[in-house]
């Protein structure tokens, strides 16, 4: 630079020195300055001037990471980065403070103390941990404080700590079976606690439900869908099982499924046990039959189990005039049984078939009945009728020829028989007798009902009165 200056004129001038970035503490740098006449080289004078590095120690703080999400009662880490942007190296102390602290958090360094050299920078680690009931959204601010030796620098960061929703049901069933009969209703007392950390609204809902069975829920005999709970709240409702008036006996399995916000749900198992009904309903197409003696009259009967569960039911059968007449209970398969099986609304077809005796002689109808009874000794009976038909033979003339009989003379004896019964009469037998002595005998083979046939016989009377009988 060139300065004009008049005689003992004098001015003043600036020399600044700059250091390099990476310039170290007592660092020094030497400027020598030379003042020279522009006019005559040989008027001159210079100056010596001295720089030296001052030393400095500025911390910086720093995270990448100042928000991040923890479960109640886990811990998370914030990785700070401590940095000396001085020149000279130092002792710093790592401490944390909160403006708001909430009781429970804990926070704690892996460091306490570092120590940095111009231009260094250290890692440490922060851990911070939620306690156990922690609420969800919930937060903690922590800052973390960083002081030289001499306090004549210091920095920080802030970090924030916020509580994960953390989701969770603990269902259970005072009485996991209820019994009742088919038509009414199951109520279960079910407790549900919310060991999340946040309010819940539970959706109530229900699984493997049987056709015409109906479930629903109660809060204090209202009825609800949902349940509403405070976090670590418990609260206690009523599943109420509707069963319809048909219901099979036995135990029903079925679920109440509780459905939290998350989407998981919580399967309760409970069982509802219908008592037994037992019923019996027994009909028959024919209620009256008809037969002749040693023949067989079957009746078709149906046995309906119009109880609720599987039963068995005994058959029997009375009122025939006497052991003589033989009856029994067949499948349609013609298989002899006793008894029959059946599920419940079930019904089955039997043949009871009845044997009229040989000698059988009533004209009367015949009365008697069938029956079934169930495991519980529920009964039902037919009434049944059976007619018996037999022919009703009578002797409607006797004719002699010639009409009046002469000794030792034959005399033709000619005998109408007449079936007025409700039956063909067969191998009919007509006996001409004089006294104990058989004088002739013919033999019928079918005498229809409404019809008659004739026997004749040869007869050759003695002298003398005769007393002659004839029987059929």
């Amino acid at each position: 630079d060139i300065v004009t200056l008049d005689v003992d004129e004098s001015t003043n001038f600036t020399v600044r020195l700059r250091a390099p970035d990476e310039a170290k503490t007592n660092e020094n740098g030497t400027v020598f300055v030379r003042v020279q006449s522009f006019t005559d080289a040989s008027v001159w004078d210079g100056k010596k001037l001295l720089g030296i590095i001052n030393p400095t120690f500025r911390l910086e703080l720093e995270t990448l990471v100042p928000n991040k999400w923890v479960d109640p009662g886990d811990s998370v880490d914030f990785l700070i980065t401590v940095r000396n942007v001085g020149n000279m190296q130092g002792k710093v102390t790592i401490f944390v403070t909160s403006t708001n602290p909430r009781p429970g958090w804990g926070a704690l360094l892996d460091k306490e103390t570092l120590f940095l050299a111009g231009g260094e920078q250290q890692v440490l680690k922060l851990t911070v941990t939620a306690p156990a009931d922690a609420l969800a959204g919930s937060r903690q601010v922590v800052k973390v404080n960083a002081v030289s030796e001499d306090y004549s620098s210091r920095g920080d960061v802030q970090i924030s700590a916020l509580v994960n929703r953390v989701y969770g049901l603990d269902p259970g069933v005072d009485a996991p079976e209820v019994s009742i009969h088919a038509g009414e209703k199951a109520k279960y007392l079910v407790t549900v606690k919310n060991d999340g950390n946040g309010n819940e609204n539970v959706a109530l809902n229900s699984a493997k439900v049987p056709p015409g069975w109906v479930v629903t829920f109660e809060l204090d005999e209202v009825e609800v869908r949902n349940l509403v709970l405070l976090s670590k709240e418990t609260k206690t409702f009523t599943a109420v099982v509707s069963t319809p008036f048909d219901a099979v006996s036995g135990s029903t399995p079925l679920q109440v499924v509780l459905l939290d916000e998350s989407g998981q749900d919580y399967v309760i198992g409970i069982n509802t046990k219908i008592h037994q009904k037992y019923a019996v309903d027994m009909s028959s197409s024919k209620y009256r039959g008809e037969g002749a003696p040693r023949g067989l009259v079957n009746y078709r009967l149906t046995i309906l189990n119009d109880g609720n569960g599987e039963d068995t039911f005994a058959l029997e059968f009375g009122g025939l005039p006497s052991n003589l007449w033989g009856a029994g209970f067949f499948d349609m398969q013609g298989m002899p049984i006793s008894a029959v099986t059946l599920d419940p609304k079930e019904r089955k077809d039997v043949e009871l078939r009845v044997q009229i005796p040989e000698d059988a002689d009533r004209t009367e109808p015949v009365d008697f009945f069938a029956r079934a009874t169930s495991t519980s000794a529920e009964t039902d009976d037919v009434k049944l009728t059976l007619d018996v038909k037999l022919p009703d033979l009578k002797i409607q003339t006797v004719e002699y020829n010639p009409a009046q009989p002469v000794a030792l003379s034959p005399t033709q004896i000619t005998v109408r028989v007449t079936n007025d019964g409700t039956y063909a009469a067969d191998n009919v037998n007509v006996v001409l007798r004089e006294g104990e002595k058989e004088v002739g005998r013919e033999v019928l083979k079918t005498i229809t009902k409404g019809s008659n046939a004739t026997a004749s016989f040869t007869w050759v009377p003695t002298p003398g009165k005769h007393l002659s009988l004839i029987h059929i």
